[in-house]
């Protein structure tokens, strides 16, 4: 079993145990970021994590699809890492900026009761 890395610095490693919970982001997106295969990444999860929780995930991303295969764009978003995937969501055509505001609008209409 491989050990796991001790060349991460905490910020690495809350970064990898982030994008490891996320069911959309495949391991070979962790690689190409953090360079941590697969068996790398297990032995963080389980070191890093309480067992429960370790068995929990474990259970989650064994045999998931989603975690093996990597699609490009999923690919590219989790390698620019959470401020990256906003900043080129915000320069998209669709992007961020002209989303309408989810705030509540004010209403002109009187009720008469």
């Amino acid at each position: 079993m491989p050990k796991p890395p001790t060349a991460l610095d905490p910020a690495a490693i809350s970064g990898v145990i982030e994008m490891a919970w996320e069911d959309r982001v495949p391991f070979e997106a962790i690689e190409s970021q953090f360079g941590l295969n697969e068996a790398a990444v297990v032995a963080l999860m389980r070191a890093q994590l309480k067992p429960g929780s370790y068995r929990l995930w474990r259970r989650r991303v064994q045999g998931r699809k989603s975690k093996h295969a990597a699609l490009p764009l999923l690919a590219e978003l989790a390698a620019l890492g959470p401020s990256g995937a906003v900043a080129l969501a915000a320069e998209s055509p669709l992007g961020l900026s002209d989303a309408p505001s989810l705030r509540p609008q004010a209403c002109s209409v009187k009720a008469d009761w």
